[in-house]
């Protein structure tokens, strides 16, 4: 029962089982009539009908791959299956790895689904025929095409896209794909306007090069000569693409966008490259200067390690230069260390290049260097970074748990949480929620419902809201919660750290740090209890002084500090309090509220004693019906003075660049002038000798108008400057 036979021509008869279980219509021959397959059985001749045993795509359900109706065979086809589309628009919306036959044909295109992969394995062949096949991209992530480990052929008609969310700024692109056509053609949709495509390219001679005219025709397309280490302007958009050609591109939106306003509302666009995509190998090769820099295109349509790529790579850095546009006003650099993983500013950037993405690599030595991408570099697996994504902006509590005396050594936190607040999450406990592992020391998480989170998203705060915390396994006696906002959002409430034991509450600024310093007592089960502390969201209305800021530094002998009270009403007095391990607090003076003659009232107060060392100091405040409220806590070290470096006068003078040097430690300095590339101009090695002092540098007469930075380096300190030439 259950046997199975299929004939040359594709015919399938399987035998039934009776209902006592015996086995009835028992194949004996198969015979075949003219295009009718027979089969002779033991209870006689029956008829099957001629089928196939490719798995062909129909469309009869919808465009989904995934549908198995969709396909002849009535399942979806597997990863070591032979299949073709000849007819029809499937849409991948599933990871795919072909391991068998994979053929288009006839009138059959291809579309892969923003966010999925399309890789063919070692046993694997695809061909594309010729056909339309595109990868999709969108504010939710692009399509990637994946590891090429088997064959790829008649791959010359592959569109490959690049979304780009609002926002007027450069982006360093990359051509995935090589073109037959020019960049006119594919990136500026070859003139014509369509909503959400294309960018405007401009650029010397307007219409007559190719570029899209404006008054002053400047240029917005550039590439990098490795050689001269200069930008050069695009003179033509004539010229076609070539895979891992590198390009800084200002994007000001699709081509709806006013050109004759550089003030016009950037909108969000995809740019489109149809062509061949590489596979296999890429080697770029580098600067040849000690230092120097190469731009460098992502040679593929997938996501690239470039941890790996160093690793192939010869006589380059350890580090790749990244262009973020999602910061600053226009975007700035970001370093990424590709040995400790971590960039010099918080940023999306990370260890993976992104599809359609340019870098900065330097070379590290004098002599040849060269990048080297394979195909074993791609890492589609990993998540693509908000570079090419519009920013999802939530407003975020950060809270860590820290040794007191870590906070004066600026030292990792021991443990820590955050909540983001967004419309679109709930308050319930789900798998956008985080789940807390415990540390063998101190445990810090949200307890919401008995599960104990690291991460916890919920609706925007209200009256209602309340971020219970657990603290537990406590090491030490003296510890300081640090409460930061990321993003706040004011929404008339704020949020306040409740001290279940002290019985008092510390509202929490919406800018900078909020510091609460307190003590463990092991005798005492209330000071050392996992609930003692809670968040809590109160109307600013509520509160007699919406918030206290305070800030110091050293004068001479003394200790000048300055604190602001935010709306505030009805307040009794301030008392200014200092402490000489961050625990215990003592009053040093008291001062007198102004009480709502304006938003903002600012508060001086001077310690001309202040201790040896570091000093911390916090504000208490109390109101007329006793409610007490405290600021930050701050830390100050008498006698301390910041080092300065600054350049006078600026702008610089007869290409004399003077360095005016306060408070630096003796010692070795390195010198390096850059232009706004960050390419070095000059560079030299100096010793300081501690005295105050103004360095003068002539800088090469070549150097044009425009603007530079200078940056000294040495003895622990790193200071950048910008400076300008007429």
């Amino acid at each position: 029962g259950g046997l199975s036979i299929s004939t040359d021509g594709g015919a399938n008869f399987s035998n039934k089982t009776t209902s006592n279980g015996l086995a009835s219509n028992f194949v004996i021959g198969v015979y075949a009539v003219g295009s009718k397959v027979y089969a002779a059985t033991d209870l006689g001749l029956s008829y099957c009908s001629a089928g196939s045993s490719t798995n062909t795509w129909t469309g009869t359900t919808s465009n989904l791959w995934n549908v198995a109706t969709n396909w002849s065979l009535g399942t979806v086809p597997t990863s070591s299956e032979t299949f073709t589309i000849t007819t029809g628009t499937p849409q991948l919306n599933v990871d795919y790895t072909v391991g068998g036959n994979m053929t288009i044909s006839g009138t059959g295109t291809l579309t892969v689904n923003a966010g999925k992969t399309l890789s063919v394995g070692a046993t694997g062949t695809a061909d594309f025929g010729g056909k339309s096949v595109t990868f999709k991209s969108d504010a939710t992530g692009t399509a990637q095409l994946g590891q090429m480990l088997g064959t790829l052929s008649n791959a010359g008609n592959v569109t490959m896209e690049r979304y780009i969310p609002a926002r007027r700024a450069f982006r360093f692109m990359a051509a995935p794909a090589t073109t037959t056509t020019s960049i006119k053609q594919n990136w500026m949709e070859n003139g014509t306007n369509t909503t959400g495509l294309g960018t405007h390219v401009t650029g010397t001679g307007g219409a007559t090069n190719g570029f899209d005219a404006t008054q002053t025709n400047a240029a917005s397309l550039y590439t990098f000569s490795t050689a001269a280490q200069t930008w050069n302007a695009v003179t033509s958009t004539a010229g076609v693409l070539t895979s891992g050609d590198a390009y800084r591109l200002q994007v000001r939106g699709d081509r709806s966008i006013d050109l004759s306003s550089n003030t016009a509302t950037a909108t969000s666009t995809t740019l489109r490259t149809t062509g061949t995509p590489k596979t296999g190998n890429h080697t770029v090769t580098g600067s040849s200067a000690q230092w120097g820099w190469t731009l460098v295109g992502n040679p593929y349509q997938s996501t690239v390690n470039m941890v790996s790529v160093k690793a192939n790579s010869t006589n380059i850095r350890n580090y790749y230069y990244v262009w973020d546009p999602t910061l600053a006003t226009r975007g700035a650099y970001v370093t990424y260390d590709l040995s400790l993983l971590t960039a010099n500013i918080t940023s999306n950037v990370n260890q993976y290049l992104q599809p359609g993405q340019a870098t900065f690599i330097q070379t590290d030595n004098i002599g040849a260097s060269s990048i080297l991408f394979k195909e074993s570099d791609k890492s589609t697996a990993s998540n693509q970074t908000a570079t090419f994504q519009p920013a999802v902006v939530y407003p975020m509590l950060n809270v860590s748990l820290n040794y007191t005396d870590s906070i004066a050594r600026n030292a990792p936190a021991m443990d820590g949480f955050k909540v983001a607040f967004g419309s679109s999450f709930n308050n319930a406990v789900d798998n956008n929620d985080a789940q807390k592992l415990p540390n063998s020391d101190e445990n810090m998480s949200i307890l919401r419902d008995a599960n104990y989170l690291s991460i916890e998203k919920r609706n925007l705060y209200n009256a209602t809201t309340e971020i219970p915390v657990s603290i537990s396994n406590y090491i030490r006696q003296q510890y300081t919660l640090r409460i930061s906002w990321s993003n706040p959002s004011d929404n008339s409430f704020v949020a306040q750290l409740k001290d279940v034991y002290t019985n008092t509450l510390t509202p929490i600024n919406f800018s900078g740090n909020t510091d609460y310093s307190y003590t463990i007592d092991n005798s005492i089960a209330a000071s050392k209890a996992y609930d003692r502390f809670k968040i809590v969201f109160i109307p600013n209305s509520a509160l007699p002084v919406s918030g206290l800021t305070l800030t110091g530094a050293s004068k001479g002998n003394a200790i000048v500090l300055q604190y602001e009270a935010l709306n505030e009403r009805e307040m009794q007095g301030y008392a200014v309090e200092r402490s000489a391990d961050g625990t215990v607090f003592n009053k040093l003076g008291e001062q007198q509220p102004v009480n709502g003659t304006s938003v903002t009232n600012r508060y001086n107060y001077t310690d001309n004693n202040p201790l040896a060392g570091v000093n911390y100091y916090r504000i208490k405040g109390s109101s007329v019906n006793g409610q007490l409220q405290y600021s930050n806590v701050i830390t100050v070290k008498t006698g301390s003075m910041m080092p300065l470096v600054t350049v006078a006068p600026n702008p610089v003078v007869g290409k004399v660049l003077n360095l005016k040097l306060s408070q630096l430690t003796k010692g070795s300095y390195k010198m390096i002038v850059s232009d706004v590339a960050g390419r070095t101009i000059f560079s030299k090695e100096m010793v300081y000798d501690g005295v105050n002092a103004i360095i003068k540098t002539t800088l090469p007469s070549a150097l044009k108008t425009g603007n530079y930075y200078v940056r000294l380096s040495g003895e622990g300190n790193d200071f950048t400057e910008k400076f300008i030439i007429q």
